[in-house]
């Protein structure tokens, strides 16, 4: 038996507790993983609600992203072996003390990134990097508005693009995490107000607007960010923290020549495997040389997941809120 979170109805807000439950049994194609800290999600409260678009079978353990240790390796993988830490995105299995996870998806750490750095590092970076760089198209130079930009993905992906040389505005409430964002290298941060946010981002860029934005919001930001994009723009629409997506004006995307593309991290991993370890192959390196910097906004013990929800609704911290798992 280990101790873990098991979800064995839907419906969210609830409390959650610690149980003990039957260890998983290792199958052909995954690791055995002894889970160090695991990164808390807003995804997660969707899936334990029943209304995620995967929705899955219950009895269930919660938990989506998280680095640990391999303890096994089944015999037809190769590449990995016991002592390994990995990090991996997981259907479900995270906050429990071991999972079982597909081996094509998990990915090696450097010796020097923490349990607490690594647990969040999958999802926020993998988002930015393949969002920018793939969906996004950027180029060294240009000019990017991430909006929500305090969240995990938000701070991945200011992170990320001052690393690889963009001019940055970032949208993000609260004095503390617009100070963390302007010590990452954001030019400038502003609030979410709708009403002046335009007004606000064609001052700071000389009147000259966006390059690529990547929206984590939704709604009337959403509208306003569209208005703030140069002629062959792009905008990425990444999340909806509003809870409601925008109705865009069709007339802004055409006279503009403007992409307007989704993007959901979720499926590269399996659709694109090679792409997406060469993503974190790069995304280590920065971290490596010291150009990116995945500071946990909040991490708590596994025992006290109810306030690491309470504090992820309450959007006061700035990045991934991280469980510990195993210290």
């Amino acid at each position: 038996m280990m101790r873990g979170i098991l979800c064995d109805s839907y419906g969210w807000p609830r409390s959650l507790e610690l149980r003990d439950i039957p260890e998983p049994q290792l199958r052909p194609g995954q690791l055995l993983v002894e889970v160090q800290a695991a990164g808390v999600n807003f995804a997660d409260t969707l899936v334990m609600s029943g209304e995620y678009q995967e929705k899955l079978d219950l009895p269930f353990i919660p938990g989506a992203e998280l680095c640990g240790t391999v303890i096994e390796v089944a015999d037809d993988v190769s590449g990995f072996m016991v002592g390994d830490r990995i990090i991996c995105q997981v259907p479900s299995g995270a906050y429990a003390e071991i999972a079982a996870v597909d081996a094509r998806t998990a990915i090696k750490i450097p010796k020097s990134m923490s349990a607490e750095e690594a647990a969040g590092f999958y999802i926020a970076y993998g988002t930015a990097y393949c969002g920018l760089l793939h969906r996004g198209r950027f180029q060294k130079g240009e000019s990017v508005l991430i909006t929500g930009a305090a969240g995990g993905v938000g701070r991945a992906a200011v992170d990320l693009a001052v690393a690889l040389g963009a001019n940055v505005i970032a949208v993000a409430g609260g004095v503390s995490r617009q100070e963390d964002l302007l010590r990452l290298g954001a030019s400038a941060v502003f609030d979410s107000d709708p009403s002046q946010l335009r007004q606000k981002i064609m001052e700071a860029t000389d009147g000259k607007g966006i390059d690529i934005v990547l929206d984590m919001v939704g709604g009337g930001v959403t509208r306003e960010s569209l208005r703030c994009l140069k002629f062959e723009g792009r905008l990425l629409l990444i999340g909806f923290a509003t809870g409601s997506a925008a109705s865009l004006p069709s007339n802004h995307l055409l006279v503009k020549n403007v992409d307007v593309c989704g993007f959901y991290w979720g499926p590269y991993q399996s659709r694109f495997p090679l792409e997406t370890r060469e993503s974190f192959e790069q995304l280590f390196a920065f971290y490596e040389q010291g150009r990116l910097h995945p500071k946990p906004g909040l991490v708590l013990p596994i025992n006290k997941i109810n306030e690491a929800y309470v504090a992820l609704n309450k959007r006061k911290h700035s990045g991934k809120i991280i469980l510990e798992i195993k210290k």
